[in-house]
């Protein structure tokens, strides 16, 4: 029996409109990767779009998402934070073809306040982005072992993600 083409339009639009169904085929990534994963695995995600689930912190020279389940990563006998800096598209190495999904910031704030959000809570959150990294070799001071080339506040962060948007906010109370 051949399709209608109508009929596969219709079903095209639903199945790219669903939640579920259109996250997925739009980000090409289906659950979460821990923070610690993408981060010891630099090389292969660098320039892919990920899926990942962290703490968000900041102050006034940025955000950045951190694990504290993992204290440090282990990167060929380093030991660097186990953190990504978060940037907007604008910043991004190489340009990016989208732009930052603005309306995450009202789901949080919204989130925040339905919650009570305390000062001491802690934030964790799935952020969708392009992941960037730089070469071990441009990142590191061969003596000190220290990042010295890397992204975001005193090019401190091995890494950076470019946040196409944020989703499932949970808080952890202390």
């Amino acid at each position: 029996m051949k399709a209608h083409p109508h009929l596969l339009m219709v079903i095209t639009t639903v199945l790219f409109s669903s939640n579920l169904v259109g996250d997925a085929l739009q980000n090409g990534i289906e659950k979460p990767k821990t923070l610690c994963e993408v981060l010891s695995n630099r090389e292969k995600f660098d320039g892919h779009m990920v899926k990942v689930r962290g703490i968000v912190e900041g102050n006034e020279h940025g955000a950045w998402l951190l694990d504290n389940r993992c204290r440090a990563c282990v990167d060929l006998g380093k030991r660097i934070p186990c953190a990504v800096v978060l940037v907007g598209p604008s910043q991004a190495v190489e340009p990016v073809d989208f732009e930052y999904d603005r309306s995450a910031d009202s789901r949080i704030r919204d989130f925040l306040t339905k919650h009570k959000a305390r000062k001491d809570d802690t934030l964790w959150v799935t952020y969708i982005g392009k992941f960037e990294t730089k070469p071990q070799a441009e990142l590191f001071d061969s003596h000190s072992g220290r990042v010295v080339n890397g992204f975001g506040h005193q090019s401190s962060f091995v890494a950076q993600l470019v946040v196409l948007t944020v989703r499932d906010p949970a808080l952890a109370r202390k």
